[in-house]
């Protein structure tokens, strides 16, 4: 979705709206309606400062975004709204959101995904395998949507059909516990290969959940970041809750090792790019390897009009020369670039970067001189 948008191409005007519509603060739809009036009238102001055939293009865009809402927009479990377009070429693209986002509106020529990025990573699809001796369950949590999918259960052994087979009804029982053990790792497998998730939890009786890993592949085993032991009658939403919790536990602790790895690499001086202007650097000669942003960082700078290259404040293009055109939050097309080219992205909390300028990269690569052209260039 993030990648989609992030494609368009460079425009005259593209307008970028999120808007907050957490159920529990605004909870009748007309409580957006002051909220969005101010927005319209920020981007009526930016896009009169842009002058040209800008303001048109953003009265465009706004009139389609007014219709979505009056129209379109069914509350449900909706807790954000982002909004990109650029109405004068055909492009609009609405979003609804399971989590909530900070009210904002941008005018620039490209779109400004940082928001749903973030959200995005926050909300990354989970799978829950849950199993005992004879039955199998499994959740699919995405969005805030719980999805169970059917499993055949296993029917009891019969003794005489044991007996006949294979001579012992304790042997028989015992294979039929590894047939019962690889049918829901065969489920879970093709599942997963299906819709591919990176966070599998495992819920059951210990024995159970170890039988149930001997046959899963390495691959999907790795990508285990939580066991439970809840039994297996317990409802859906009492295992999404707990994996929910899981997963978040393991993000955490995941989080702060990064941060840890951070901040050591800062003070040493090695393997991080710290603040704006070296991150963009970063970013502009091909040497990050992961973009870390503090959410809801936002500064202005420039794209230069020759090369691509993102800079901050203003001025000519450093590595060109060139003029520069005007960006309100070069961090929002700092992470759109990072999109584009598959660039890992991590959003941390705000002040979790403050004192290292609120945003940096790792950079494995040190000694990289190659550059690249931005698709915007």
């Amino acid at each position: 979705m993030a990648r989609a948008v992030a494609d368009w191409p460079h425009g005259l005007a593209t307008t970028t709206l999120y808007l907050d519509a957490e159920g529990s603060q605004y909870p009748r739809r007309s409580d957006l309606d002051p909220r969005v009036g101010h927005l319209f009238r920020l981007a009526r102001q930016r896009a009169e400062e842009l002058g040209g055939d800008v303001p048109a293009q953003v009265a465009r865009d706004l009139t389609r975004i007014a219709g979505w809402l009056g129209e379109d927009f069914e509350r449900g479990a909706v807790r954000g709204l982002a909004f990109f377009s650029r109405a004068g070429e055909g492009l609009f693209e609405p979003v609804t959101l399971p989590l909530p986002v900070y009210d904002q509106v941008v005018v620039e020529p490209e779109p400004d995904v940082a928001q749903l990025c973030a959200v995005l990573a926050a909300c990354r699809p989970v799978v829950v395998a849950a199993v005992d001796g004879r039955h199998g369950r499994l959740l699919r949590l995405d969005a805030g949507d719980v999805e169970e999918l059917d499993l055949e259960e296993d029917g009891p052994p019969r003794q005489v059909d044991t007996d006949l087979e294979l001579g012992s009804f304790d042997r028989h029982e015992e294979e039929l516990g590894r047939e019962h053990y690889r049918a829901v790792a065969q489920v879970l497998v093709h599942e997963l290969e299906r819709r591919p998730v990176t966070h599998l939890v495992l819920d059951g009786p210990p024995e159970a959940v170890v039988e149930l890993e001997q046959f899963l592949p390495p691959l999907i085993r790795s990508q285990v970041v939580g066991r439970m032991a809840l039994p297996m009658r317990s409802g859906s939403t009492e295992l999404a809750a707990a994996a929910s919790e899981a997963v978040g536990g393991t993000e955490r602790a995941r989080r702060a090792s990064l941060l840890h790895d951070f901040r050591e690499r800062a003070h040493t001086r090695t393997g991080v790019a710290v603040g704006l202007e070296a991150t963009l650097d970063a970013l502009a000669e091909k040497q990050a390897g992961m973009l870390v942003v503090e959410r809801g960082f936002e500064a202005a700078g420039g794209r230069c009009t020759r090369c691509g290259r993102l800079v901050p404040g203003g001025g000519p293009c450093p590595n060109c020369g060139a003029a520069t055109g005007t960006l309100d939050n070069v961090v929002g097309s700092a992470v759109a670039d990072a999109v584009r080219h598959d660039l890992p992205l991590e959003f941390v909390v705000a002040g979790d970067l403050e004192d290292l300028g609120r945003i940096g990269a790792f950079v494995p690569r040190r000694g990289a001189t190659a550059s690249w052209r931005s698709d915007h260039a």
